[in-house]
């Protein structure tokens, strides 16, 4: 099951797909092989985050939808069994936290968005340090900027060089980041963005 898009949320950028594990070869008699899906990062993390923190409106939508793909695409058992053991730790991270009634957000999250495509899902949000990447970091003010998960991801692979992003996608959000962190940035990477984007 590899889509070129993301069943939950239709993002088709190939930088921002990555392999989620749905169930394992012979998990709870399943007999075929492991079953696995390309989710967004920022579905990926919805889905993720249900059993170990809370989740937003937004991300409770992602599940749901997570939900209704495994519901079409798995034999009925295996699907029942993964919807039950989603549910509970859904459930056991309700009452932990006392999110019975309605999902509140801490003040230090309203309000925040990615500067770079105006997400406001704060279960995606993460914090881009401009200067982290920097060879000259101690000479550049470290300024934070909120970006989502799947924004982030593509920054990163530029940064890390491992494997680039290659969409064009991918490089209007770089372009973007680069005109919205210019003041910030060092020339050293200001120099690599522009050349990576033929500026």
């Amino acid at each position: 099951m590899f889509e070129k898009k993301c069943p939950l949320c239709n993002q088709d950028n190939p930088d921002v797909l990555e392999d989620h594990l749905v169930a394992f070869s012979g998990d709870h008699g399943y007999p075929g092989p492991s079953i696995i899906v390309r989710l967004c990062v920022n579905c990926n993390r919805a889905i993720h985050r249900c059993s170990w923190t809370l989740v937003s409106e937004e991300s409770e939508a992602v599940i749901t939808r997570y939900l209704s793909f495994l519901e079409a695409t798995l034999p009925l058992p295996l699907f029942q069994v993964l919807r039950e053991e989603l549910l509970a730790a859904k459930e056991s991270v309700a009452l932990q936290y006392g999110r019975i009634d309605a999902y509140e957000l801490g003040a230090e999250s309203r309000g925040k968005k990615c500067i770079l495509c105006g997400c406001t899902n704060p279960d995606f949000l993460e914090e881009h340090d401009t200067s982290a990447w920097s060879q000259q970091a101690q000479l550049v003010p470290t300024t934070i900027m909120d970006v989502c998960a799947n924004c982030h991801r593509v920054i990163v692979k530029f940064f890390e060089k491992k494997r680039l992003p290659v969409s064009e996608q991918s490089k209007t959000l770089l372009q973007k980041y680069l005109a919205c962190a210019r003041e910030v940035l060092s020339e050293q990477i200001r120099n690599e963005l522009a050349s990576f984007l033929g500026l």
